[in-house]
């Protein structure tokens, strides 16, 4: 604590008390302890680019805050060296990643080595008059919530260290903590961070996790499996019982003060707010304290993510081979954002372990949020792009690669026991065969809100080509081939009153691809090949215009899949080139609704299965960052009457559709919203397809007025009346019985903002049979 006890205190402490641990005895006596002696400081980190190419665009943060272990310093020579290396670009640095195992005592010794006194003002951040104690606080472990929490709360002791010259000697006994945690339980990932001045420093990146692992598990480097790891981010965990698996930690933070040199910039800030101190979205965004901005990319937009033309990305590039069990961890560590993650070509439980919950192909994160991802054993070899998939951070640079090899590496090492290569895929025997048109169209929201920069899918039907939005259907267990026809002549044009990016100037100037492509989630397929995008070291498998391509994907389970163009992730999919493919049960047949025919696509079916009640489906794709014209007007932009924030800005749909509450739009007083309807009997089996192809990074709900639906696939119990945390690429089904004649509303739970702009429409429920 810094001093001597009273004798209050000491009477007060349990029996051989120990650093951090004084009042509370929070584990049992011989649980073995297991110490690391860390430091907190601040430097020069580089985001993106590298420093030592004058002739390249670099993005820093100047006063980045970590924690770092102290060997660490000691290693590099003492602080002002190891401080010199970071912003020469001779070290690089990722937030701090520990680990312990179930069952042991986690002792952190932090010292405190911020710079003591104010802090001056910059683009971003006010002038502080002093720079408060810096802690270390955690969540799930078990302390003495008086000296180990990191933080001051109540009657609480300050359990935080201060600067040397800040406390009453300088002298490291008094700028020194001692932290005692127990790790009573196997809890995935942990957030670490400072909870003194959080606020100002997680947006500077001081955040870190400590990932507790199986009681006798060992952790080793990637590349060495003989080599003990100390810390880092992507480890081979070895358990007890003999097994292996891939353990990568992904950390992504926003609002991070980032300024830019290079290209004319000499510490120019990116995406600065109005004021110094300001709470309006700001900054840039990382991974593991990399970005690899598309700005800087350059080029046509389908090429961003092709190593052959840009280069690998800065960011962490994960290794493995198919087949092997690799797990991937998320963790939010600041500041504001809420983010989706998504990696193509892969799927997972939604609770690990847990086969009674549904496959997942995305993950959405708030502030503080941890997720495990485990992923299945059914990716083959190429590589994989994993992204926080919203428009902002793939604009901002929150993408990478996970690479998957066929061969064994060199500096690689094969799990045990894995052999490596494709995975096994079905026999080409079930086949269902569909045509999809990509192309240019004035898209009609509403009677009075127009899109005339639109760009559609349509699917070919038995009458030609259906109008929007694409909605395809097959069954569980056959192939999917997909024939994609580029109608367009050339690169569309941009709009030039889109929703702007975070650190976007001029939207009018913004590059438009011209290639198109569909890009599945959920499905398995051979992602060097099929996966309707052009990335890493993969084939460039987008269509240029006036070319067609045919993909060829394998539905193993009943699902929602979301279709997207991943030619152009910024542009195409608020342009409208969104869609579903929807996987039915091995035994169902769809049905149009009104002519009774057999029907593979469309919005609604009724869908049949031998010995079953029929179902009534309709299908719902959530869009948004939409710009509308009225009347189709280019002079006349449909205002964002609720908000300037980038999280919000543009408008919203369904379907191409849209209920605007607008005083301009005249839904009120019609009898039937634009937005889908679906109409059914009372009784009547109903499935609510959601698909998000949302671009912003807020967060939706879902919810119909007066039903409750089985959410025990979610493993959050049996009946709910609202789902939420979706975000951009969520995927889901609501099913239930349809209750009580009249109309009742499907919309969204976000009022000023969603409902407003639109997200809302009708189910019917007529009393006639």
């Amino acid at each position: 604590m810094g001093r001597e006890p009273t004798a209050l205190e000491a009477a007060a402490f349990v029996p051989d008390p120990q650093p951090g641990e004084a009042f509370t005895k929070v584990a049992p006596p011989d649980a073995p302890v297991r110490r690391y002696d860390l430091v907190v400081t601040n430097g020069t980190v580089h985001y993106h680019g590298d420093p030592s190419d004058e002739h390249a665009a670099t993005w820093h943060d100047h006063n980045a805050h970590f924690y770092v272990l102290a060997d660490e310093i000691e290693e590099a020579g003492g602080l002002e060296e190891f401080k010199r290396q970071l912003a020469e670009g001779e070290r690089t640095l990722e937030p701090l990643v520990v680990r312990a195992n179930k069952g042991e005592v986690l002792e952190l010794a932090l010292t405190n080595l911020l710079p003591a006194g104010p802090q001056e003002e910059s683009a971003f951040d006010p002038k502080l008059p002093f720079q408060p104690e810096c802690g270390l606080h955690t969540h799930l472990v078990k302390y003495d919530p008086l000296i180990s929490d990191g933080s001051a709360v109540g009657w609480n002791y300050l359990s935080a260290t201060t600067t040397a010259d800040q406390g009453a000697e300088a002298n490291a006994k008094y700028n020194s903590w001692t932290y005692r945690w127990y790790v009573d339980e196997d809890f995935d990932a942990v957030l670490l961070h400072d909870h003194l001045l959080a606020n100002h420093r997680q947006r500077h990146g001081l955040f870190g996790t400590l990932m507790t692992e199986p009681e006798g598990a060992v952790w080793v480097v990637p590349d060495d499996h003989e080599q003990e790891l100390r810390h880092g981010s992507q480890a081979v965990i070895r358990t007890a019982d003999g097994a292996s698996h891939r353990e990568m930690v992904l950390a992504i933070g926003d609002f991070v003060p980032m300024v830019r040199h290079g290209h004319g910039d000499h510490g120019c800030p990116v995406n600065p707010p109005p004021f110094p101190g300001a709470p309006d979205d700001q900054g840039a965004m990382g991974v593991n304290y990399r970005s690899a901005p598309l700005s800087e990319r350059g080029g046509d937009p389908a090429h961003w993510f092709s190593s052959a033309v840009h280069g690998d990305p800065g960011t962490p590039l994960l290794r493995g081979y198919p087949g092997e069990d690799l797990r991937v961890h998320l963790v939010q560590g600041s500041h504001d954002l809420q983010h989706s993650f998504t990696l193509s070509g892969a799927r997972w439980r939604e609770w690990p372990g847990r086969e009674d919950t549904a496959w997942r192909n995305q993950q959405t994160l708030g502030i503080s949020n941890v997720a495990e991802l485990a992923l299945a054993p059914t990716l083959g070899p190429g590589d994989h792009l994993w992204s926080f998939s919203a428009g902002n951070d793939l604009w901002l640079g929150c993408w990478g690669l996970l690479r998957l090899y066929d061969r064994p590496q060199t500096d690689l090492p094969p799990l045990p026991g894995r052999t490596t290569g494709a995975p096994l895929r079905p026999a080409r025997r079930r086949v269902r065969r569909h045509t999809v048109r990509a192309r240019a169209q004035v898209v009609e929201y509403s009677p009075l809100r127009t899109d005339p920069y639109g760009l559609v899918f349509t699917a070919d039907g038995e009458d030609g080509p259906e109008e929007g939005p694409l909605v395809l259907r097959c069954r569980a267990g056959e192939w999917m081939e997909v024939t994609l026809v580029n109608e367009l002549d050339g690169p569309p044009p941009a709009s030039p009153l889109d929703p702007r990016l975070m650190n976007e100037a001029d939207t009018g100037a913004r590059t438009v691809s011209g290639r198109v492509s569909l890009h599945p989630t959920l499905l398995d397929f051979d992602v060097r090949t099929d996966d309707g995008a052009h990335v890493g070291r993969n084939a460039d498998t987008t269509v240029k215009p006036g070319a067609s391509r045919t993909y060829r994907w394998h539905a193993a389970e009943p699902g929602v899949v979301l279709l997207r163009s991943h030619a152009d992730v910024i542009s195409h999919p608020r342009r409208g080139l969104v869609g579903v493919l929807v996987v039915e049960e091995a035994d169902a047949t769809p049905y149009d609704p009104v002519t009774g025919r057999e029907r593979w696509t469309g919005e609604r079916a009724v869908v049949r299965r031998p010995d079953a009640e029929p179902v009534r489906e309709l299908v719902l794709v959530t869009q948004d960052g939409l710009r509308r014209y009225h009347d189709g007007d280019l002079t006349q932009p449909v205002t964002d009457l609720f908000s300037d924030s980038p999280d919000d800005a543009g408008q919203k749909a369904y379907n191409y559709r849209s209920a605007a509450l607008h005083p301009l739009d005249p839904v009120l007083s019609d009898p039937q919203p634009p937005t889908p309807l679906l109409t059914c009997r009372a009784g009547d089996q109903v499935a609510v397809h959601l698909a998000v192809a949302s671009h912003r990074m807020r967060n939706q709900c879902f919810t119909v007025h007066g039903q409750v639906w089985d959410a025990s696939e979610t493993g959050l119990g049996w009946y709910v009346s609202t789902i939420g945390a979706l975000a951009s690429g969520s995927t889901r089904t609501v099913r239930f019985r349809a209750q009580h004649p009249g109309d009742h509303v499907y919309r969204t739970g976000n009022l000023h903002w969603g409902l407003s702009e639109g997200w809302w429409g009708l189910i019917r429920v007529e009393e006639t049979p």
